[in-house]
């Protein structure tokens, strides 16, 4: 079966989207989820709960793409930003790409400036957006 996402061709953050046809096989998860924090050891359990959560996920078959499971080793490794504002650019190319966001059920989820623009991006995409629990499961259908 062979869908397509939104009314395109359209411009969102400065990037050309196209209408593109995606099936169940093509279908990219773009996974959400707080990561900026204060504390260094929040940062790391968060990236250990998406890398878990993508885990899961792609058992299920689903092809995942999480910029925190992504970007975390390149903020450790070479010291870069690890702000939402710092990688926004590259997230949203990720999620031009994807065929629906999810978001991970976890503390700060919520109050994320990063969740809370990857959100507002996919809606704009035409993209749906569910909540899923630390073990791949969808919870809510449509936040």
């Amino acid at each position: 079966m062979i869908t397509h996402s939104g009314i395109f061709p359209k411009i969102v953050n400065g990037l050309l989207v196209k209408s593109k046809p995606t099936t169940e096989d093509s279908a990219i998860i773009y996974l959400a989820s707080p990561y900026s924090h204060e504390f260094k050891h929040e940062r790391e359990l968060r990236f250990r709960a998406v890398r878990i959560c993508a885990l899961k996920l792609m058992m299920k078959g689903l092809d995942v793409f999480s910029p925190i499971a992504y970007g975390h080793q390149f903020s450790l490794t070479f010291d870069l930003p690890y702000d939402a504002k710092t990688w926004a650019r590259l997230n949203t190319r990720f999620l031009v790409a994807s065929s629906a966001l999810y978001i991970l059920d976890v503390p700060g989820w919520v109050s994320s400036l990063g969740v809370t623009e990857e959100t507002r991006l996919a809606r704009q995409l035409f993209l749906p957006v569910k909540l899923v629990s630390p073990e791949g499961e969808v919870l809510d259908e449509k936040i």
